[in-house]
């Protein structure tokens, strides 16, 4: 699996790591940080955010079509457990929305119907449509990067900013090993019972897979004191400021025009 990590209002970037066996990604993120320490004031408030970039290492950095539809299944099973796991302030974020909750491609929030929806796309850029309602990369996870050539990636914005190169390693372990039991398992999940999948079926959602260059014990610091499940709730834009909604509604807009040029490129292919 290869990861990017960028965290903070501005934007603090890593280069594309592999996480594997072999990798001693761990090292070059510490040096980063020891680096940061030394030079800078670490700080983060509600407007900081953490942000990972996944792709397969294997068959030219593309997901197969099969771990699309796995991994957009297991964000919308455990998203009851997302949002226990998560600070106050990514809950009802606006740039970092739930993908049904605040989707209106998903007009029927139940398990199976949002399921038959995702097992119904056929190409590409229709469940890209589907889970990033309205070319909108403001969600939680992003898929947007999936339009591009070459080496693409799914994008997860929800974690809060961090502050200390425990807590950002520990995200990205969470990141990865959710995208590879989603790979892995996601097309099995059912919900037969009708209830929302709390924190508890997450962990043992994670438990049930050995990622390559994984270290499982540092999921630790993001269970740690949490269960249960919290129901999801749309974004409520009353409480951002006019300046804040316009400079979201163009930078959505810029989004738009570069995804539509890519969408128009791979269908002229």
């Amino acid at each position: 699996m290869l990861i990017m990590i960028l965290s903070g209002p501005l934007e603090l970037v890593s280069p594309v790591l592999e996480f594997t066996n072999a990798s001693d990604f761990r090292h070059q993120v510490e040096n980063v940080w020891e680096h940061l320490k030394a030079n800078t004031k670490i700080n983060v408030n509600e407007s900081c955010g953490t942000h990972i970039h996944v792709s397969p290492q294997d068959n030219s950095g593309i997901f197969i079509w099969g771990a699309f539809k796995a991994i957009c299944r297991s964000i919308v099973f455990f998203e009851f457990a997302f949002e226990a796991l998560l600070p106050p302030h990514r809950r009802r974020n606006i740039w970092a929305k739930s993908n049904v909750y605040d989707n209106d491609h998903f007009p029927d929030k139940n398990l199976g119907a949002c399921f038959s929806l995702i097992d119904g796309c056929q190409t590409v850029p229709r469940i890209v449509e589907l889970m990033n309602d309205g070319d909108d990369k403001y969600f939680g996870w992003n898929f947007l990067n999936l339009l591009e050539d070459g080496k693409t990636t799914i994008e997860f914005r929800r974690p809060p900013g961090v502050k200390s190169v425990k807590e950002c390693l520990a995200w990205v372990e969470f990141t990865v090993t959710l995208v590879q039991a989603a790979v892995q398992s996601g097309n099995t999940l059912t919900n037969n019972m009708g209830v929302a999948a709390n924190v508890q079926a997450l962990k043992n959602f994670l438990g049930r897979i050995t990622v390559s260059g994984g270290e499982p014990a540092r999921l630790d610091a993001i269970f740690h004191g949490k269960s249960g499940a919290i129901f999801p709730q749309k974004v409520d834009i009353i409480g951002y400021s006019p300046e804040k909604m316009n400079k979201i509604e163009r930078m959505k807009a810029k989004d738009k025009n570069k995804n539509l040029m890519r969408k128009r490129m791979k269908q002229s292919r």
